[in-house]
């Protein structure tokens, strides 16, 4: 009796339609995940800049408990021995060690960043300062970046600033003096921002004069992100949290991070940070930051 051999047939491979649509397939699919996945990215660079500064807040915390209440000031050593006008508030945060970084691994000393002479690099706090979705190339010397200013006190008359501006926060300089108020004097500590982002574009708005240890920008003024500044005013220092990039709403619109005094963070459009409570429907002029968020004795 003799075995039949069965013959399977021939495979056959994918049709030209068959693999079309697979690729349709695979395209739809990139094209429905990338944006989320963009999204997903942006959100976490976001709560991780909300993080760095929530960091900062607990450095000021601790620095405030040894000098006397004070808030670092705006430029100028706190212990008097001289004015050092080059002496910021990130160093008076880094001399201290108070933010995580050492003095000594710079090579330099307590002289060199009040004379100025020296731009300290980030170092030993990787990133602290300077917020993940900040990617502009710094202007002018050479230095680290960082993304963040501290809440200016402007008493009204002072010099380059209009006479009605008496912005009124945490930290300013004084008839050249270095200027800082004590937490105590803050009269809602939980809806008073003590930092604010602060791009500080340069004209043209490709690089940032907001360096680690240096004098420029150290400082943001209320008036500077106001919603009657023009919008190319307020992008140079929010741009790289405008609303526009996601997507949803306008390009106008900028939803950064601010550090408030009492050591939260809140991610709100800036808008909201100017409006008064005795106007709901508006605003004052910019340069009034009386009874907003920015006003440390609301």
């Amino acid at each position: 009796m003799k075995t039949k051999h069965f013959r399977r047939p021939p495979h056959q491979g994918f049709t030209l339609i068959e693999l079309l649509v697979v690729i349709s397939i695979i395209a739809l699919l990139i094209g429905i995940l990338l944006p989320a996945l963009g999204q997903a990215r942006r959100t976490a660079q976001v709560l991780s800049c909300g993080t760095q500064m929530q960091q900062i807040g607990r450095a000021m915390a601790t620095y405030t408990n040894d000098f006397d209440d004070f808030f670092p000031r705006l430029r100028g050593r706190p212990d008097g021995l001289t004015e050092g006008n080059a002496f910021t508030w990130d160093d008076a945060l880094l001399s201290g060690g108070y933010d995580g970084r050492a003095l000594s691994a710079f090579g330099f000393n307590l002289q060199d960043i009040t004379t100025g002479s020296t731009v300290l690099p980030e170092g030993g706090s990787s990133g602290l300062y300077l917020c993940p979705l900040d990617n502009f190339p710094r202007s002018g010397a050479p230095g680290a970046g960082r993304s963040y200013s501290i809440n200016e006190f402007r008493r009204p008359g002072t010099p380059g600033s209009p006479p009605a501006n008496d912005a009124r926060g945490i930290s300013g300089f004084v008839d050249g003096v270095g200027f800082s108020r004590r937490v105590s004097d803050v009269t809602q500590g939980s809806d008073t921002i003590a930092v604010a982002e602060n791009l500080a574009l340069a004209a043209g708005g490709t690089t940032s004069d907001n360096v680690l240890g240096r004098r420029t920008a150290t400082a943001i003024n209320p008036a500077l992100i106001h919603p009657l500044t023009p919008v190319d005013e307020r992008a140079r220092r929010l741009v790289h949290h405008s609303v526009g990039q996601d997507g949803v709403g306008g390009a106008d619109e900028f939803v950064p991070n601010f550090l408030f005094t009492d050591g939260h963070i809140e991610n709100i459009n800036s808008v909201e940070t100017n409006r008064r409570e005795d106007r709901p429907a508006g605003f004052s002029n910019q340069f009034n930051s009386r009874r907003t968020q920015w006003d440390a004795q609301q």
